[in-house]
């Protein structure tokens, strides 16, 4: 489950196909396995409390991915190579799934990369970018 609540600002938040706005007080919940994506679409600094039950893989993995982008090793649009993906991914399948490709080839595509991800170096996480250790998975 997921809880934004609007501190300072606004957000952006797109549950189902639906975009809606919360502003300064506003809070909505999303609940497991409801496709979302959220972002401040406003010109204005916007302050979030985002809380994620059970969030402790979820804070893993977002570790992991702006660690990365610290490191210069996203795109543009803030993504991992598709090697590194396809580990982190792989790794935390059962806390995020991406929009796009389909769940069903991210599966087949994710699994065919991985080998050769791992063989070059590529690890799903890095305990120097993490403050936490990886949680089991529920």
């Amino acid at each position: 489950v997921e809880q934004f609540t609007v501190l300072e600002g606004e957000l952006t938040l797109k549950r189902d196909g639906q975009t809606s706005v919360l502003r300064e007080g506003e809070a909505a919940v999303v609940e497991p396995n409801v496709w979302h994506d959220w972002w401040n679409a406003s010109d204005r600094d916007a302050r979030v409390r985002v809380e994620i039950t059970p969030g402790e893989r979820f804070a893993h993995m977002i570790e992991t991915l702006f660690g990365l982008a610290r490191l210069g090793h996203v795109n543009d649009k803030g993504m991992p190579s598709p090697l590194q993906l396809a580990l982190t991914a792989r790794e935390f399948d059962d806390v995020f799934v991406l929009r796009s490709p389909p769940p069903a080839l991210q599966g087949v595509v994710f699994g065919a990369l991985a080998p050769i991800a791992r063989a070059r170096g590529y690890r799903a996480t890095y305990p120097q970018l993490s403050r936490t250790v990886l949680a089991p998975r529920a």
